[in-house]
């Protein structure tokens, strides 16, 4: 073995030499150096195997270190793919829930029900683009299907009526940990023989979903869509147990006049 000032002298002459002249060393009189073949075969290993041997020092005395920040990473990815495995996206869906037959009964048939988007002039607040048919078309289907569970309307009543619904506002969040929907809705029930206005109504409603219903944002603002309008549709079935079809709150010209 190489040691003292020959070894250092003796390292400084090796680093002159190509890694072509390393791999070829067979051919080169390393006698001029001053050094055997046993001699060169040693430097060659302290050379070529030093910068791995440094880097695994350095790698056990920042072990412990090192382990924590990729802990950090790892259980980052694990909370996404365990979020995205329990927690799905809900659909739309503003069925009303526990909805029972009403005591009080509206003296009239329901005839037909239209539920749509209001006009620019008649809008009270924003009203998502892309909602046109999706969000009215559910609207009516929920809502219709809570008046047949109620069973408030009579199917032999002389009085024939139509329901209208018009959202004014539906407004979804942005973002947010509780995420929350405000909407509004005009309701009408129209005389069909007369014309006259029974009943009309704007109803507001908010639905909250709190932070622990999802990890997803989209989540928890799907769902808050959801609670706002059951909540609006739940508002109107509890207002109709107080109509009276003879006393229309708009009646027609012509029956004002008689």
């Amino acid at each position: 073995m190489l040691c003292g000032s020959r070894a250092a002298n003796t390292l400084r002459d090796w680093q002159k030499i190509s890694c072509c002249q390393v791999r070829r060393k067979g051919v080169i009189n390393w006698t001029g150096f001053g050094f055997s073949n046993m001699h060169v075969e040693q430097l060659v290993m302290a050379h070529l195997y030093q910068p791995i041997r440094d880097g695994y020092i350095l790698f056990s005395a920042f072990k412990g270190y090192f382990m924590k920040l990729l802990k950090l990473p790892l259980a980052i990815i694990t909370l996404f793919i365990l979020s995205g495995c329990g927690a799905s996206i809900p659909p739309l869906n503003f069925s009303v829930p526990n909805v029972g037959v009403s005591e009080r009964k509206v003296d009239a048939e329901m005839k037909s029900m239209t539920v749509t988007i209001a006009r620019p002039d008649e809008k009270t607040g924003d009203l998502p683009v892309g909602m046109e048919q999706m969000v009215p078309q559910l609207w009516q289907t929920c809502l219709t299907e809570a008046l047949n569970r109620m069973a408030i309307f009579q199917d032999d009543a002389d009085t024939k009526v139509n329901v209208s619904v018009k959202i004014l506002k539906l407004c979804p969040p942005a973002a947010g940990f509780a995420m929350t929907t405000e909407t509004a809705a005009r309701y009408e029930i129209i005389d069909r023989k007369t014309g006259g206005i029974i009943f009309t109504q704007d109803i507001s409603s908010v639905g909250t979903t709190p932070m622990d219903y999802a990890f997803l944002g989209i989540a928890r603002a799907r769902e808050s869509i959801n609670r706002a309008v059951q909540n609006n549709i739940s508002q109107f079935l509890q207002t109709l147990q107080t109509v009276d079809v003879h006393k229309p709150m708009f009646p027609a010209k012509s029956a004002a006049a008689k």
